[in-house]
């Protein structure tokens, strides 16, 4: 049996729609330059998985990930001020990996979509102006040793950016998606413009299965610092969540309408007095400044 050698690529913006077009399972493609224009692939599937090289290149508009499998993103610097914006998306895709990338700016910076066996590791993600992380309607994600820092709101007066935000329900199609077997672990947030790691529970979604926030450290200027509502399994475990200087609210782990979820070992601590505790935390006694 003859094997096909596996081809090192390097891509520039000028030939790399003609390189994705021609890569082959297990190729490795470099890409390289300052990326303009939105970066596509759509129903491309790889097996074994194709890995991207992005550490020398920069991107304006992202990347898009549509209906494909089997792509393994690593690096590149993605910076646009588009609230409505992207740095990466992925979206009815399967085994897609994104890790130490550089986002900031955008509305979102890495989002998934309807999609499966998922990775997002060692990204550090900066001034986000919705949510750092998405989660929507996805199973098997692995969220790990993220940096997410001073999430930048389009709106503060009504918005409040997640660094990491799970979601189940109905897409814009109109179908039901339950969000399950999520590992959000080791992440570092530093937001004191917004929340934490949330995923919340509402009366037109049927919750989340295997859920677990664990090891997280997070200063937050907003009450949800670690949540989890809605989840009939999981673990919410070894968090650390401080309170951002200077804010209305106090941080907290917050745990509602769950069941079988291990809760243990969170530390939740002041990091300055707040004006207000958050509502819905019993027995608590208000902090004020000396």
């Amino acid at each position: 049996m003859i094997l096909a050698a596996l081809a090192l690529v390097t891509a520039t913006p000028d030939t790399v729609v003609a390189q994705i077009a021609a890569a082959r399972p297990g190729d490795t493609l470099v890409l390289s330059g300052t990326f303009t224009e939105r970066l596509v692939f759509k129903v491309r599937n790889y097996a074994p998985a194709i890995s991207i090289d992005a550490t020398r290149a920069t991107f304006v508009p992202g990347v898009f990930i549509a209906r494909s499998s089997g792509i393994h993103w690593r690096g590149g610097i993605f910076h646009n001020d588009d609230p409505k914006g992207y740095g990466i998306q992925v979206d009815g895709s399967s085994d897609i990996s994104v890790t130490d990338t550089q986002m900031s700016g955008m509305g979102f910076a890495i989002s998934f979509f309807r999609s499966h066996d998922l990775v997002a590791s060692r990204n550090r993600i900066e001034k986000w102006k919705v949510d750092g992380i998405r989660v929507f309607w996805s199973q098997h994600a692995e969220i790990a040793d993220n940096v997410l820092l001073d999430g930048d709101p389009y709106d503060p007066v009504n918005h409040h950016p997640d660094a990491i935000q799970l979601a189940s329900g109905n897409d814009r199609f109109g179908v039901h998606w339950v969000t399950s077997d999520v590992r959000a672990v080791r992440n570092t947030v530093r937001n004191a413009r917004g929340q934490g790691i949330t995923a919340f529970h509402h009366d037109t979604d049927d919750g989340y299965d295997r859920i677990v926030f664990e090891d997280n450290d997070v200063l937050s200027g907003y009450p949800h610092g670690v949540s989890l509502f809605g989840a009939r399994s999981g673990s919410v475990s070894g968090n650390k969540v401080r309170t951002a200087p200077g804010v209305r609210w106090a941080a907290a782990v917050k745990l509602g309408d769950n069941v079988g979820v291990r809760s243990e070992k969170n530390k939740v601590e002041f990091y300055r007095a707040p004006r207000e505790l958050p509502p819905s935390i019993p027995n608590a006694k208000a902090q004020t400044d000396n």
